[in-house]
């Protein structure tokens, strides 16, 4: 089930977002039927081909149709400068698209808009005349390449009255299925198997009208012969051409492209079609649907879908929409602190992003690299030799494609090897290497490029070429599910994740490859700083999901947090749309990664501290809640902690408080562990900050003299000045003031004589900053306990759990089981305790102290329970019968332990007996219902049921398969159901509780309901 990003999913919109998110609802649209006369319009339309070419569709409008229509929706893939198409209506002129003739959405313009790199499929509207009664025809034409695009695809349109709304039904418009296509006719696999691994003599290009191509501020050489074959520059046999759905006509036209002729493209294609059911290929993906694009429908699909994505109807408008995939659609301070866990795992293929992935054509080289460094035939003969590299690993590969052994023991170093030969190469023979950064002048690779081809196209081209390679290797060798081989269990591999303890994508973006001319870079030459830097938190966000590094960690690698976050900060400030959700939740996840088995620390000048494999103060520390960078200044305005907490507000007015709060326990937690403690990490005694290996160390413990970063400004270490202005600033936020104070203690234990910053003199040090007047935080709890329904968390911030085989209630993680949930029924002043899962209530085994807690169905008075609230926001439970208290067992912190009756004598000083309630329905973020936000809803009713239950979903267009099953896991019955509202007859069923299954192509839902 979807969230609408794009306002074509499903041609009805439920919802948009016009400008100040002014909402319509379904009630505003119109609905005309279509005309009989109107042959259906099959999309995509395809404007591909030689400059000039044209594609037309012919419309057919009523009378009142033609005279409200105003405007042409489109959402096109690869409109990637401005000028590259225009269109016509009738006999009007032809409308040559830009950002004057065009609205582009805003999201879309905020990164760029009709910028080539940027976002890869916008939305616009063009302002047309010239409707008629009758036919419309409407004509796209493809105006001049750019020396690398062949057209561009109308992937969605329609036609909008004065108010936005669309005129045409979704029944006009019919969708080219690939799954049905075929061969061209009378076309040879065979010789577009040879043509495709042996043509030489290609073209860089085809005649262009300006002779020479473009890409960005760059010009492309003339038409002249190129090195590589089709082979080269995507994976070995194709397949990525078939995988995401590439047609016939894109085939042959991209080969005439390349000078070949039209039978010879037919040939080539009819090749890629033979590739579909081998080794799990098959029309998976769409050209312009990003690949391993992030959403929830990919969850249980199977390994060889995950490379298509999730779909463009997964990413979401907005970055706050993320909320509910984090922390649950009821919002609370609990669920945000669930969330914030270390010890658990997200799995980040499945969690939606409002950012939209490079799509395929931009994981393509732009130049092969044998055609960019062909002076002196340098790619071959000097530097690190990356081609022989990747045909010698792809050739150890196929050798042992059937031997697991050799695979598991040998991989990880072997795939290692293979990608310094690409991080080295432009570095290599350099008196200053910087890797990818090498500067023009003293690089040996970028003195030797083809004449013509600039050192930005030459760098970016062999990244994407190696990210080719990559998708080549886990694609065609299995290897996309298969982390776990390579890593220990308890490191949480992901069931889909790349194995690998390299970058894989992480540096093809011009923050890596758009650097040689002048040093570090936010952008390619002539690229908007939006768009530049969007391109590399997208790629950095890509490397996130495929391998952020479960159990693979190695320094900075596979993903680097130095950038990762830093970058999504910056494409907030660039665009002006903050993403404080996904900023966030990208520091969860880090630390869920950085918290592993390899997390020993390392030898290092003496002593053992947390460094390169595990927890890391440089990105770990509090100062990155709040955006505290480079000297002293912070990604969200020099400062000014609130503005990264700001936008949080937006979504819940207590969301910046909770999650900083969250953030700083989870820092504290980490810190505690032997392994991380003070103990263990070695000391910068000079005070030399400049040299690399020293960046991770704290300083030194009997500091007195803490230099002024806002006059110093240090790139890396001074941990002890970042803690302070950080610990200054804030105070100025909402965080609770006990959390800051054991801070501030943690800081006094490092640096316990610091008596001056810069030329403030702090006589008492960290200990001088702590909040003496701190009392207990705000209760949050002010609530009715009769009739509502609750979570009962222990102090340990786990929830009091049913166990389903014995009745037995025990503590465990809130996020694990759904039998957590229970309804106060008040009995005169005291209450039971009805378990909403079971429908049982609580009870004790017998009276005797240390008595186990169970639930039963049977109402005594031994399930009356008084239950009183403590001056710290907690709660007391006390049995009525025995006046002795519910507590936890002893090592109370695991999954597991049971609850127990104590005498108060026994535990009054225990915070075992301390117990939070969570209302259920009580924090509600102001985003979350179903008009301004598509969360798709199941509805079970009546439940409990007798002779009927009713299953209703919004948002449905699919065939689904329910399955219903006993309490112990027996299946019973299954039904399918193409229908949003399914009935079940139930009246044949035993009273008692049952587990609905519910499955289809974008559907999992589990849910269960009670048969009296």
């Amino acid at each position: 089930m979807k969230i609408a990003f794009y306002t074509f999913f499903a041609f009805t919109l439920l919802f948009t977002y016009i400008n100040s998110k002014t909402k319509i609802s379904i009630s505003d649209y119109i609905e005309i039927p279509p005309s009989p006369s109107q042959l259906p319009i099959v999309l995509p339309i395809e404007v591909l081909g030689k400059e000039g070419v044209i594609e037309e569709v012919q419309i057919h409008l009523t009378a009142n149709q033609a005279s409200v229509g105003s405007k042409l929706w489109l959402l096109v893939n690869n409109l990637s400068y401005q000028g590259k198409s225009s269109i016509k209506v009738n006999e009007g002129n032809w409308i040559s698209l830009n950002h004057k003739t065009a609205e582009v959405y805003d999201k879309e313009m905020a990164y760029g808009g009709m910028a080539h790199g940027a976002m890869n499929t916008i939305r616009l509207k063009v302002p047309i005349k010239g409707l008629k009664k009758g036919i419309n025809k409407i004509k796209f034409r493809f105006n001049r390449s750019d020396g690398i695009s062949i057209g561009y695809r109308v992937v969605r349109l329609n036609i909008l009255d004065k108010n936005g709304r669309n005129i045409l039904d979704k029944s006009v418009f019919k969708f080219d299925i690939p799954k049905d296509w075929k061969k061209p006719i009378g076309s040879s696999v065979e010789n577009g198997r040879n043509l495709w691994f042996n043509r030489n003599n290609l073209w860089n290009h085809y005649d262009l009208r300006d002779k020479h191509g473009f890409w960005y501020g760059h010009k492309l050489p003339v038409k002249r012969k190129i090195l590589a074959k089709c082979t080269d520059c995507h994976t070995r046999d194709g397949r990525d051409l078939e995988m995401f759905s590439y047609s016939n006509k894109s085939i042959i036209e991209r080969a005439k492209f390349h000078g070949l002729t039209e039978k010879e493209g037919k040939d080539i294609a009819a090749y890629i079609r033979s590739l579909s059911k081998k080794d799990g290929v098959n029309r998976y993906g769409r050209p312009w649907n990003p690949p391993y694009q992030p959403g929830p429908v990919l969850k249980n699909k199977p390994i060889e879908r995950w490379a298509a994505g999730a779909g463009l109807g997964w990413v979401l408008e907005n970055d706050d929409q993320m909320v509910p995939y984090l922390f649950g659609k009821n919002i609370s301070k609990y669920s945000v602190k669930d969330y914030f866990d270390s010890d658990k795992m997200d799995d980040r293929t499945t969690i939606p992003l409002s950012i939209q992935l490079p799509d395929w054509k931009h994981w393509l080289p732009i130049v092969h690299p044998m055609d960019a460094f062909s002076k002196s035939n340098f790619i071959h003969n000097q530097g690190t030799k990356p081609l022989e590299a990747t045909k010698n690993f792809l050739d150890w590969l196929k050798t042992n494609k059937e031997n697991t052994a050799e695979i598991k023991k040998n991989f990880i170093e072997k795939h290692a090897r293979w990608y310094n030969t690409f991080r080295f190469f432009i570095q290599d023979g350099a008196k200053k290497p910087r890797h990818w950064r090498t500067r023009f002048n003293d690089s040996p690779a970028l003195k030797h490029l083809t004449a013509g081809i600039h050192g930005e196209i030459a760098s970016t081209s062999l990244a994407r070429f190696m990210a080719v390679k990559n998708f080549e290797i886990m694609n065609e060798y299995g290897l996309q599910d298969k982390a776990h081989w390579f890593v220990l269990k308890e490191d949480q591999p992901g069931e889909r994740q790349w194995p690998s303890i390299r970058y894989n994508v992480f540096e093809v973006p011009p923050h890596f490859t758009g650097v040689s001319y002048d040093g570090d870079s936010n952008s390619f030459e002539g690229q908007t700083k939006a768009a530049g830097i969007y391109e590399s938190t997208n790629w950095y966000n890509l490397q996130f999901v495929l391998n952020g590094g479960n159990g693979f960690v190695r320094g900075v690698q596979p993903s680097d947090f130095n950038y990762l976050n830093e970058f999504i900060a910056k494409n907030s400030i660039t665009s002006g749309r903050d993403e404080p959700v996904r900023y966030f939740s990208t520091i969860n996840q880090m630390y869920q990664i950085r918290s592993w088995s390899g997390n020993l620390g390392t030898k290092q000048i003496g002593s053992y501290h947390p460094r390169e494999k595990g927890f890391r103060i440089r990105n770990q520390g509090p100062f990155n809640f709040i955006g505290i960078h480079h000297q002293n200044q912070m990604w969200y305005g020099k400062g000014n902690p609130e503005k990264i907490l700001e936008p949080l507000t937006k979504i819940h007015p207590k969301l910046d408080k909770w999650v900083i709060d969250a953030l700083i326990q989870q820092f504290l937690v980490e810190v505690r562990k032997p392994k991380n403690g003070l103990d263990r990490w070695d000391r910068n005694q000079d005070d030399i900050w400049d040299k690399k290996e020293l960046q991770y160390m704290l300083d030194r413990k009997n500091i007195v003299k803490i230099r002024d970063l806002r006059k110093v400004g240090l790139y890396q270490g001074h941990f002890a000045a970042k803690m302070y202005y950080t610990i200054t600033r804030l105070k100025k936020t909402k965080v609770d003031c006990n959390l800051l104070n054991k801070l501030i203690n943690w800081c006094h234990r490092a640096w316990p004589n610091v008596k001056q910053v810069g030329n403030t003199s702090i006589p008492f040090g960290f200990k001088g900053l702590l909040d003496r007047n701190c009392g207990q935080e705000n209760c949050e709890n002010n609530f009715n306990l009769d009739s509502n329904i609750f979570r009962i968390r222990t102090k340990y911030n786990k929830c009091v759990t049913v166990n389903n085989q014995n009745n037995i209630v025990v503590q465990r993680s809130c996020t694990d089981h759904s039998n957590n949930e229970w309804k106060l029924e008040k009995v005169g002043s005291s209450f039971r305790l009805k378990n909403i899962f079971s429908g049982k209530y609580l009870d004790i085994i017998n009276p005797d102290n240390s008595s186990f807690l169970r639930v039963s169905d049977t109402k005594n008075s031994n399930q009356l329970w008084s239950i009183t609230k403590n001056k710290n926001c907690s709660f007391e439970l006390r049995n009525i019968k025995t006046s002795k208290f519910m507590s936890l067992e002893s090592e109370a912190i695991k999954n597991g332990i049971r609850l127990e009756i104590l005498n108060k004598n026994q535990i009054s000083k225990s915070p075992n007996k301390e117990f939070y309630l969570e209302l259920i329905n009580q924090q509600k973020s102001n985003i979350i219902d179903e008009e301004n936000f598509k969360i798709p809803e199941l509805k079970i009713y009546p439940n409990p049921a007798k002779e009927s239950l009713n299953i209703a979903f919004s948002n449905f267009n699919e065939e689904i398969r329910i399955e219903i099953y006993t309490i112990n896991g027996k299946l019973i019955d299954t039904v399918t159901s193409k229908s949003k509202l399914s009935r079940i007859n139930t009246g044949r069923l035993k009273s008692g509780i049952y587990i609905l299954k519910i499955k289809g192509e974008n559907i999992n839902e589990t849910s269960k309901f009670i048969k009296l």
